[in-house]
């Protein structure tokens, strides 16, 4: 059978978690959570390649959707949509990717961070209950068990969640840096 000469990925997942769960808005507790993920990459354009294993260099489109649907978890759904370049310069292995996501904060999660602010700041300040970003990121494959994965990032409304206390952040760009070294590649596992 041949292979597919554009590769994709689909997936739906629905989860429960039968562990007790805490609402934050006044501490009560219940049994249980549940939700949906979606999650999809499907490669839309491509070069000819004489090499089988590879694919080249392509254009692929990706996203994701997830939905909680206990009102006590502190997100209510997550949205991302993008586009990644899978080969550029000619280097198969490397990929350039943008995408925007945007995050909704459930209504007991942003009454608790916008209490919790008040308590401490004196001001009412009304975070956002949505945070939206673009982003831009690269893969490049340095060495065969050695990668480094560069970001920038442009976040709007920033949520507070780890300090919930902290005054509202403002819009603002994120750098980042990943190196990955595949240690359990290069001892054979």
């Amino acid at each position: 059978m041949p292979k597919n000469p554009y590769p994709y990925h689909y997936e739906l997942n629905g989860f429960f978690n039968s562990a007790e769960q805490v609402d934050i808005s006044d501490g009560t507790k219940h049994r249980g959570s549940s939700g949906v993920i979606f999650r999809f990459r499907q490669t839309v354009a491509r070069d000819e390649v004489a090499d089988a294993q590879s694919l080249g260099q392509a254009w692929q489109v990706f996203g994701a959707w997830s939905f909680n649907a206990d009102d006590s978890q502190p997100f209510q759904h997550f949205v991302e949509a993008g586009v990644t370049r899978v080969g550029p310069f000619g280097r198969p292995q490397d990929s350039v990717s943008l995408k925007a996501s945007y995050l909704r904060l459930s209504e007991k999660q942003y009454d608790y961070e916008n209490q919790q602010r008040l308590d401490v700041t004196g001001r009412d300040q009304h975070l956002s209950r949505g945070e939206s970003r673009v982003e831009l990121n690269m893969h490049w494959q340095a060495t065969r068990y050695l990668a480094f994965e560069p970001s920038v990032q442009y976040i709007f409304n920033p949520s507070n969640f780890y300090n919930p206390a902290a005054e509202v952040s403002g819009n603002g760009t994120v750098l980042g840096l990943q190196v990955v070294y595949d240690f359990g590649s290069q001892i054979g596992l």
